[in-house]
């Protein structure tokens, strides 16, 4: 770790002032997931997301062993470990405090566990216990709260224990856009750990080009197929950063 405004993983230390691009590998099978690890490796990216709600069953069932293989593709470069429940967008009906647990036990950096699920403590205690950074994470696929609303969300997962809070929306419109925007900078002057903030969808693309503007210390971008509404192309990504 980092001062409060940063977080450090491996050699990478990223913060709102120097967001970090991150990959997500969103594939079916193991196999796949270590091929894309590799490209990522030789990408310009600065770390990877393994979404293992993206795998097929068998591969969940030994996810450990996944997250070992596709961490020594990568190389150097940290990864994010994240299994997205269904409730938020995720892809698998795999038991989400399982898959939490078997990703605490990997050799992940740094883990993502939802804010609304009913065991987020319980598993954010487990992953603190275990050393684990851990982001904590709230998203909303159709639409933008209010400001006060974000603000307040905002407040409540820092005093979580979270080392990184994201929150992602859906911007309808620019006006969704701007309302994040205006929250995010108010939690971050506020809060003492740094933000993952996205807005999907075309409205809130400027989230992602210019994501220091939203106080974000990451922001995704993809190689061959967009992981999220609105998400743009590494290099396009890194042409700007």
């Amino acid at each position: 770790m980092g001062n409060s405004k940063t977080i450090r993983l491996r050699d990478l230390v990223f913060g709102p002032e120097k967001p970090a691009i991150c990959v997500p590998i969103m594939t079916r099978t193991a196999a796949e997931a270590v091929r894309l690890a590799s490209r990522v490796r030789r990408s310009s990216a600065d770390m990877a997301e393994l979404r293992a709600d993206a795998l097929q069953e068998e591969d969940t069932r030994h996810l450990k062993d996944t997250v070992r293989a596709v961490q020594k593709a990568l190389g150097e470069k940290p990864l994010l470990a994240t299994f997205r429940s269904r409730a938020e967008g995720g892809l698998s009906a795999y038991p989400y405090a399982d898959a939490c647990r078997m990703l605490t036990e990997s050799c992940a950096d740094i883990i993502d566990i939802e804010w609304e699920h009913p065991q987020m403590r319980e598993l954010l205690a487990e992953a603190k216990k275990a050393h684990l950074p851990v982001v904590v994470s709230w998203h909303d696929h159709t639409g933008t709260p209010g400001e006060e609303t974000l603000l307040s969300r905002f407040r409540a997962m820092a005093a979580s224990g979270a080392d990184l809070v994201k929150i992602a929306v859906m911007a309808n419109s620019t006006g969704d856009a701007e309302r994040l925007l205006k929250a995010a900078k108010a939690a971050d002057d506020a809060l003492p750990v740094p933000l993952i903030v996205v807005a999907m969808g075309q409205a809130g693309q400027i989230s992602r080009y210019d994501p220091s503007s939203f106080r974000s210390a990451l922001t995704f971008g993809y190689l061959d197929t967009p992981g999220a509404p609105g998400q743009v192309p590494l290099e396009k990504l890194r042409g700007v950063l």
